[in-house]
């Protein structure tokens, strides 16, 4: 069973891509590895298993780190220790990143996957792997795409929200579900989040009801054998949420006020509470940050961006919380280094943001060169994406 993540998204940055032109998109060559010149500032960045993809304010999409299945979507299997062309000379908006594929929005609402596709996860109708784009088929327009272990879903422009790849859980009487190569369509009108987790989903409506669903869904209580759905069910007692990231067996989202609250199992702090319980109703983080966003795409940290800061809570056996530690922490810490930061990437063990300038920094797990420093170590700190 395989499922997915979402991404951080600069308003001004997005406004700049969707005003470029194809013509930006052909210019920039393919190549094996490194950012052109006229493309060194970042709009988008998104962390993986072990592999981060971004996309630049022309509207590319590069991709480092593993890549076993071909999810750096460079037409090859090779690993990569900074960034490298996905093979496309598509205009980007977005772009997410899995565990073993990963998925891009263009600025024409189609999106592409690459990589693994052992449970229909790219979306072509097949379950060939592919190193090369391929485009999602039997969908509508879309306007988000959110990827994580074998599953994808995104935001139609009709509002709905569409899903493909790996069932997560039973369906209705608990009946198995299977897996889709397709988008198929969420019982979910009117969306305004949706970001797919590992073996979890949850999605937020544009009146501030959230929903999750996957194995053991996080605010979900159930009564009885097996703790799972297919169909998103509500997440009781949880307050009006304008943004929300699944992770593994937790889930963190915003309210319009910036307050972020997390919820479900706490096994190292990733709820941010300063408890270090496990709570099926939705918690406020810790301490007076008001965040512009938040990342729980992780199976033990969870990160925000509180002003120009980047702050981490949760494991830290690796150095993915960046503040210069190796220290669990259970309430959120700033990120060394003193960047301004406008956006951030949660990933499986490493975690990666954009400053104002548009500069890329990670930090956390670095062997596969998920880290783009052109190099293969572990780093405690924020270092920067080698161009």
């Amino acid at each position: 069973m395989r499922s997915g993540i979402v991404q951080s998204v600069l308003p001004s940055a997005l406004i700049r891509i969707r005003s470029v032109t194809l013509a930006l998109g052909l210019a920039a060559a393919c190549h094996d590895g490194g950012v052109e010149p006229a493309e060194r500032s970042f709009a988008v960045l998104s962390a993986g298993g072990n592999h981060t993809c971004g996309v630049t304010t022309h509207g590319a999409a590069y991709c480092w780190g593993r890549n076993e299945f071909g999810q750096l979507g460079d037409g090859t299997a090779e690993n990569r220790l900074v960034p490298t062309r996905v093979a496309s000379s598509r205009v980007f908006t977005s772009v997410s990143a899995g565990l073993t594929h990963s998925c891009g929005l263009t600025d024409q609402g189609a999106v592409y996957c690459w990589g693994g596709n052992f449970n229909g996860e790219l979306g072509d109708g097949s379950q060939q792997n592919s190193a090369m784009p391929v485009v999602v088929v039997g969908g509508p327009a879309f306007r988000t795409v959110t990827v994580g272990e074998g599953h994808s879903c995104g935001i139609g422009e009709d509002g709905f929200g569409y899903c493909w790849g790996a069932a997560l859980g039973p369906g209705p009487g608990g009946q198995p579900a299977p897996n889709t190569t397709r988008p198929t369509r969420l019982p979910l009108p009117s969306l305004a989040a949706l970001s797919v987790g590992y073996e979890i989903a949850c999605a937020v409506t544009s009146g501030g009801d959230t929903y999750c669903w996957g194995l053991e869904p996080p605010g979900v209580e159930f009564s009885e054998e097996p703790r799972a759905s297919n169909v998103p069910l509500p997440v009781e007692g949880a307050p009006s949420l304008t943004s929300v990231s699944a992770g593994h067996k937790h889930a963190c989202g915003l309210t319009a006020a910036g307050t972020a609250y997390c919820w479900g199992k706490a096994r190292s702090g990733e709820l941010g509470d300063g408890s270090g319980n496990t709570h099926h109703d939705p918690q406020p983080v810790a301490g007076d940050g008001v965040y512009g966003a938040v990342q729980a795409r992780s199976p033990g940290h969870s990160c925000g961006v509180a002003g120009n800061a980047v702050q981490c809570w949760g494991i830290n056996h690796l150095g993915q919380l960046g503040d210069g530690t190796l220290s669990q922490r259970l309430v959120p810490t700033t990120v060394a280094g003193g960047m301004a930061f406008a956006s951030v990437a949660v990933g499986h063990v490493h975690t990666c943001g954009i400053t104002a300038s548009g500069e890329a920094y990670c930090w956390g797990y670095g062997h596969f060169g998920q880290l783009g420093n052109g190099g293969q170590a572990d780093a405690v700190e924020p270092e920067a994406v080698t161009y």
